[in-house]
């Protein structure tokens, strides 16, 4: 994800596609660290900074995109970089600012405002172009390794565009209309069977069915308007997390809660949900605050949670029953 703030040292903050490393863009370069221990595992500065860097699992291969106006990375391409080697192996050009990047074994997907290119990772020839709606945060999900699905935005605001690929071709396409109005998150839950949205408001995350083709929860982040950026689901998918511009971090139950778990928070009111929707809305469970309000999280196993912070701060925290406990707090920019 784009941190789209000055005043941050990051200029992107990501996962790799199992979460057990992070890459993240600085004004500098990128670094690259173990998610779980935290460690940092390697990094690499040029000039101008780094606005796009996506890692391809754990390999020392990565997806970049420079910041300002560097000549090596332009902001317009994709470059596949091997840090092992220090070898550039090859470039997309996509003559519109990347925005997002997301990697699998056989394809690259780069989300541009307007549209997503879907390129072959080995010979980075171009097998599909989808036309989306505006896109100025480069919402894109991504889930599978070959059998591939992905997520983005349709051609009306609040509309999904679920589009799934075999290696040689793109097998089904999908639409669900999520929300009324624009798009501000999309998250497939790791086995891939259900996907979570959240809409420029902020206040409501919808989980969608994908086999049951609709919505099948939907809880509450708050009452007042916020920007929602990264939301996540737990290996089992009884969790579901979400970060958000208030700085905190909230968890709900998501799908095949046990009955003796935590349930999600109601208002007493909630008699008066016939009248009005907002008193039968389902509240998180636990939340947590953070400095930063610019931040994205992952679940690192079904009761463990990272955040990443625009700031350069790294938490992981532990859910204890009905409350998120800070386990460990670090900084990405700390030399060591």
């Amino acid at each position: 994800m784009q941190v789209q703030n000055a005043k941050f040292p990051l200029l992107y903050l990501s996962f790799n596609q199992d979460g057990s490393c992070i890459a993240v863009g600085t004004r500098k370069g990128f670094r690259v660290f173990n998610a779980v221990p935290f460690k940092p595992l390697y990094s690499h500065d040029f000039s101008d900074g780094c606005g796009v860097v996506s890692m391809l699992y754990r390999s020392s291969i990565l997806a970049i995109s420079g910041a300002g106006n560097n000549l090596r990375y332009p902001r317009d391409s994709v470059t596949l970089y091997d840090d092992q080697s220090g070898r550039n192996l090859g470039e997309v050009e996509l003559h519109h600012a990347v925005l997002n990047v997301q990697l699998t074994r056989e394809k690259i997907f780069v989300a541009v405002d307007g549209a997503v290119h879907v390129h072959n990772i080995t010979d980075l020839r171009q097998v599909d172009k989808i036309e989306t709606c505006a896109n100025p945060n480069g919402l894109l999900a991504v889930q599978g390794e070959r059998d591939v699905q992905i997520l983005c935005l349709g051609m009306r605001p609040g509309e999904v565009v679920l589009r799934q690929y075999t290696s040689e071709s793109l097998t089904a396409v999908q639409s669900f209309q999520c929300h009324e109005t624009a798009l501000r998150c999309v998250q497939f839950s790791p086995d891939g069977k259900y996907f979570a949205t959240a809409s420029q408001k902020g206040t409501l995350i919808r989980i969608f069915g994908i086999e049951e083709k609709k919505m099948i929860r939907e809880v509450r982040r708050g009452s007042q308007e916020s920007t929602i950026f990264s939301i996540a689901f737990s290996p089992d998918n009884t969790k579901l997390a979400c970060t958000s511009d208030h700085g905190t971090i909230h968890v709900f139950c998501a799908i095949n809660q046990p009955d003796e778990e935590v349930e999600n928070k109601k208002s007493g009111l909630k008699f008066l949900g016939g009248m009005n929707k907002y008193f039968d809305s389902e509240w998180s469970f636990a939340k947590f605050n953070v400095e930063c309000n610019v931040s994205i999280c992952r679940f690192a196993g079904n009761d463990q949670l990272v955040v990443l912070c625009g700031d350069g701060q790294y938490y992981k925290l532990k859910v204890n029953k009905d409350e998120l406990v800070k386990e460990v707090h670090e900084s990405m920019l700390a030399e060591k």
